[in-house]
C-alpha cells in the first residue's frame, strides 16, 4: 500500500489495478474503488459478523454460478502478499433510488436460490438504472429452508431475524433498524396486495 497524493487516500495495486482505499466503519476491512471495480480487503475478521471475507466470497461465487442478476459479479479473489484475503467485484454505480418492486425482485430472486443478504439497508441496495443489486454479503444467511417459503412467509421470516451484532456494536441501532423496519413494512404491504 502507498499514499496517493492526489486523493489523500492510501492506494493499493492488485492484479494490475490501482484502488483508492476508503476507511471502513468497522476498521475490520478496507474498501477500494477503481473505475468499474471494487476491492474488499479483510484486515481482521469481525467476530460479530456472520461470515469472514472468504465465506463472503463463497456466497458471491454461489450466486454468480446461478446467474443471479441482483448480485455483483465476482471478478477475482485471493490473498495479498501479507496474507490478507481480498476479493474484487464489479462496482455498481448508482443512478437513482430503486423502487420497492425492484427491491422485492432482488430479494425474491436470491430467496429462490436459498440466500438472504442479511444486512438490508439503503447503503446495500443499489439501482444502476436497470437492475437493483444487493451488495455486501458478510451477514448472508444461506439455507434451503427459505427456498420453500412463500413470499409473505419469507418477508415475515426476514423481520424476525436478529439485528446484526455489528450494528449494535456501532451504536447506530435506531437509524439502521428503523430504516430496515420501514423498508420491510413497505415490502410486506406491496406483496400482500398482490395476493
Amino acid at each position: 500500500m502507498h499514499y496517493n497524493e492526489e486523493s489523500s487516500l492510501e492506494s493499493i495495486t492488485v492484479d494490475g489495478i490501482t484502488f483508492n482505499l476508503l476507511e471502513s466503519e468497522s476498521n475490520t476491512h478496507y474498501i477500494g474503488l477503481s473505475g468499474n471495480q471494487i476491492i474488499k480487503i479483510e484486515v481482521c475478521p469481525n467476530e460479530m459478523k456472520l461470515r469472514t471475507l472468504d465465506e463472503e466470497v463463497q456466497v458471491l461465487k454461489y450466486l454468480n454460478s446461478h446467474n443471479c442478476k441482483s448480485c455483483p459479479r465476482l471478478l477475482a479473489h485471493g490473498k495479498l502478499e501479507d496474507g490478507r484475503p481480498y476479493f474484487i467485484e464489479e462496482r455498481i454505480i448508482p443512478h437513482s433510488q430503486p423502487v420497492l418492486t425492484d427491491i422485492l425482485l432482488a430479494l425474491f430472486e436470491q430467496k429462490h436460490l436459498g440466500v438472504y443478504q442479511g444486512d438490508l439497508h439503503p447503503r446495500n441496495i443499489i439501482f444502476d438504472g436497470k437492475v437493483t443489486y444487493l451488495v455486501d454479503y458478510d451477514q448472508a444467511i444461506m439455507t434451503e429452508e427459505i427456498i420453500d417459503m412463500d413470499e409473505i412467509e419469507f418477508l415475515d421470516w426476514v423481520l424476525e431475524q436478529d439485528i446484526p451484532a455489528y450494528v449494535l456494536e456501532r451504536g447506530n441501532l435506531q437509524l439502521h433498524f428503523s430504516e430496515f423496519i420501514r423498508l420491510m413494512s413497505k415490502l410486506h404491504y406491496i406483496v400482500s396486495l398482490s395476493d
